[in-house]
C-alpha cells in the first residue's frame, strides 16, 4: 500500500511539474481558409527556412502556399497539370513528398480512364509553386483482382534520410498473375537499377517494404502469397548497381506473410539494416485465439545475415506503468513503427486498440475502433531495451481499422488498406508523433483534457468522447523521466487547439511544421504552427 502511494505521488508530481523541460517556443501563421478538411493537407520545411503548405480536395489542382524563413507567407498558387486530373480527389492519393534536389517532389497516384493506377512524379520549384517536370514513373492495374490483394500494397516510395537517393516500387496484378518492378534512383532522378520480377508459380510474391542506402543500394522485404493453407515466406533482397535480377533470401523468424507487415531502415552508423516485423501467431496456451508480436532484426548489409532478432516484450514499458504510473494492468498494445534517431537509438511505437460493433445491417456493419494507451520503447545499438514509456490515452475512430496496416516511420498511424485512397474520416488528429530534439525526444499528440490532468485518468464513459475538450499536448522523454503539457498553454474549456498530426513535418533541428485547428464554438480557424523542441 505504501509502495502504491508512493507511486501515485510521484505521477502526480510528474505531471504537475512539465517545466523540468523547457517548453516549446511557438509560432503561428496568420489564419487562412482550409477548403475541406478531409482533403490531403502535407506541411513540408526546406533546408533554405522556408515552409510550404500543400493541400488537394480536387479544385483545380494542388494548393501551395509559401512561407518564408521568418514564417511570413510569400505565395498563394495552385499545382495544375494536363497529365492528371486536378479535378478528381476520390481517386487520387498523395504517396509521399519530399525535398529533393532543392525541389519539392511529389508523388502523386491516380488512376486513369482504363482503371489504371499511374505514379506520377511532380518536381515543383520551391520559390514559385511551378511544375519543373513530370513524369509517368510507375503503373499498374487494380490490385483488388488479385488473390489475398488486402495484403498487398501497390505502390512503395521511400528516401534515404540521409541523402536524396530513393526507391519506387510499382505492383501490378490481375486475375492471378502479379509482377513488381523495383526501381532505385538518385538524387537527380537518374535510374541507378531497375529490376522487374514475374509472378511465381504459387500465386506471387509481393513487396512488403524497402530501405535507401544511397546510391550504393536499395534492400526489400518481400512476402510469398500462396494458397490456403500453404506456408508463406518472406524474404530479404539487396539490389545495387550492377544487379540484374532479385535475388532472394527467406527470413525464416517470420513465415507467416499474409498475417505479418514489417517497416525497415538502413542505419548509416553501422551499415546494418534493421527490420521491424509485427506478425500474428497462434497462442500456444489457446490453440484457436491468435496473438500480436513484434521482433526486431538486425541484418548484415553486406551478404543479408541475420545479426541479432529480438522479440519485443514491452518490459520497460511495464515497468514505467507499474512504478510510475501505478497502472494495475500491463500494456496490450500493438507496435506500429519504429524511428531511428540522430543519435543512433532506435524507438519503438505502440498502442493499444479495440473495437466495437455498434450496429450490424445484413452485409454490413457498423464499427467504431478505439486507440487507447501509448507505449515507447527505447533500444540501444544492439537493440536491446534500455527505457520504456507509457501514455495514458484513448481516442475514438468512426470505422474498422485492421492492426496489421500500419503507416509512416516515426508516426503512430494506422490506415484501412495498403491500397485505399484515402485515411478513414477525421484520422488526422488522433495520430501521434515522434520528435527527436537535441537535448530530449518528444511525443506530440491531441488528447482528451481528462488525460491532461494531474495523476491518473478515470476510465472514459462514450460521453466523455463528445463532453471532454481534445488538445494538443506534448511528452517530454528524458533518461526514463517523462512530463506532459498543454502545447498551447493552459486548457480553456470548450475551446479546443489540436494539431493535425498526420500533415506535419519535422527537420533535422527538432522543428516541426504542422497544421493547427482551432475550434471556439461553431468558428474554426488554420494556422500553420511551428514548434521548436530543444
Amino acid at each position: 500500500m505504501l509502495r502504491k502511494k508512493i507511486s501515485l505521488l510521484l505521477a502526480l508530481l510528474l505531471c504537475q511539474t512539465p517545466a523540468v523541460f523547457s517548453q516549446p517556443h511557438i509560432e503561428r501563421s496568420a489564419p487562412f481558409e482550409i477548403t475541406d478538411e478531409d482533403g490531403f493537407m502535407k506541411v513540408v520545411q526546406f533546408k533554405n527556412g522556408k515552409t510550404c503548405y500543400l493541400n488537394f480536395v480536387g479544385e483545380g489542382g494542388i494548393t501551395f502556399k509559401l512561407f518564408d524563413a521568418a514564417h511570413k507567407p510569400t505565395i498563394s498558387t495552385k499545382i495544375r497539370s494536363t497529365k492528371w486530373d486536378a479535378d478528381d480527389y476520390k481517386s487520387t492519393a498523395i504517396c509521399a513528398t519530399y525535398e529533393i534536389h532543392d525541389e519539392l517532389v511529389i508523388f502523386l497516384l491516380q488512376q486513369n480512364n482504363s482503371k489504371e493506377n499511374i505514379l506520377h512524379r511532380i518536381r515543383v520549384n520551391e520559390e514559385t509553386g511551378k511544375i519543373i517536370k513530370e513524369d509517368e514513373i510507375a503503373s499498374g492495374r487494380k490490385m483488388g483482382l488479385f488473390p489475398f490483394s488486402i495484403y498487398v500494397k501497390s505502390f512503395i516510395v521511400q528516401k534515404d534520410p540521409n541523402s536524396d537517393c530513393y526507391g519506387v516500387i510499382s505492383a501490378d496484378a490481375t486475375f492471378g498473375k502479379a509482377t513488381f518492378l523495383v526501381q532505385h534512383f538518385d538524387g537527380n532522378h537518374n535510374l541507378i537499377s531497375s529490376v522487374t520480377e514475374s509472378t511465381k508459380d504459387n500465386g506471387g510474391l509481393c513487396p512488403m517494404a524497402i530501405a535507401v542506402n544511397g546510391d550504393k543500394a536499395l534492400y526489400l522485404t518481400s512476402g510469398e502469397l500462396g494458397g490456403m493453407g500453404d506456408v508463406n515466406s518472406t524474404y530479404i533482397s539487396k539490389l545495387t548497381k550492377e544487379s540484374k535480377t532479385i535475388d532472394y533470401k527467406p527470413l525464416e523468424f517470420a513465415v507467416d506473410f499474409k498475417s505479418s507487415t514489417c517497416q525497415m531502415q538502413f542505419r548509416h552508423s553501422d551499415n546494418k539494416v534493421e527490420v521491424l516485423f509485427t506478425t500474428r501467431v497462434k497462442s500456444k496456451l489457446f490453440s484457436n485465439k491468435s496473438l500480436y508480436m513484434s521482433c526486431l532484426a538486425l541484418l548484415n548489409s553486406d551478404n543479408l545475415n541475420v545479426l541479432s532478432l529480438k522479440e519485443l516484450t514491452n518490459k520497460k514499458i511495464n515497468e514505467f506503468g507499474h512504478t510510475i504510473l501505478a497502472a494495475e494492468k500491463d500494456f496490450d498494445g500493438v507496435c506500429n513503427g519504429f524511428v531511428l534517431t540522430n543519435n543512433n537509438e532506435t524507438f519503438l511505437l505502440s498502442e493499444e486498440m479495440s473495437y466495437e460493433v455498434v450496429s450490424k445491417m445484413p452485409g454490413k456493419g457498423i464499427s467504431k475502433s478505439y486507440l487507447g494507451n501509448i507505449g515507447i520503447t527505447q533500444l540501444n545499438a544492439d537493440a536491446e531495451e534500455s527505457a520504456g514509456y507509457l501514455i495514458e490515452s484513448k481516442k475514438k475512430i468512426e470505422g474498422e481499422v485492421p492492426f496489421m496496416f500500419l503507416k509512416d516511420n516515426g508516426k503512430g498511424a494506422w490506415v484501412i488498406s495498403p491500397d485505399r485512397m484515402h485515411d478513414a474520416t477525421n484520422n488526422q488528429e488522433v495520430k501521434f508523433l515522434f520528435i527527436s530534439g537535441k537535448k530530449a525526444n518528444y511525443i506530440l499528440i491531441n488528447q482528451l483534457d481528462v488525460y491532461m490532468q494531474a495523476g491518473n485518468a478515470e476510465s472514459l464513459k462514450r460521453r466523455d468522447f463528445n463532453q471532454g475538450t481534445i488538445e494538443a499536448c506534448y511528452y517530454t522523454l528524458k533518461n526514463g523521466n517523462m512530463a506532459k503539457a498543454p502545447v498551447f498553454g493552459n486548457v480553456t474549456p470548450g475551446v479546443e487547439h489540436t494539431c493535425y498530426i498526420g500533415s506535419a513535418d519535422v527537420n533535422s533541428d527538432g522543428v516541426v511544421a504542422t497544421l493547427e485547428r482551432s475550434v471556439d464554438g461553431k468558428k474554426t480557424t488554420g494556422h500553420i504552427v511551428w514548434l521548436t523542441f530543444e
